[in-house]
C-alpha cells in the first residue's frame, strides 16, 4: 500500500522536472519572478515565486547569479 499524501498536489510536479531543468539551464541569471513569467508562457501554469523557489530547490539547482 502506498503512503497517503496529505495536502495539496504540487503545481510543478515530477512530470515537469525536465522542462524546469531546461528552463533554469537556459536562463542561469534569471530571477525567480522571471522564471515564473517564463513558466506561465511555456506550460500554461501560473506559479508564485515561492512555488518556483521550492521546485528549484527540490531539483537541487543553484540560485547563484553571476556578477
Amino acid at each position: 500500500m502506498a503512503p497517503l499524501r496529505r495536502g495539496r498536489q504540487r503545481v510543478i510536479g515530477a512530470e515537469s522536472e525536465a522542462p524546469l531543468r531546461a528552463q533554469v539551464a537556459a536562463h542561469l541569471d534569471a530571477t525567480l519572478v522571471e522564471h515564473c513569467a517564463r513558466w506561465a508562457v511555456v506550460p500554461g501554469a501560473t506559479v508564485s515565486p515561492a512555488t518556483m523557489s521550492r521546485a528549484i530547490q527540490r531539483l537541487g539547482l543553484p540560485f547563484k547569479k553571476s556578477r
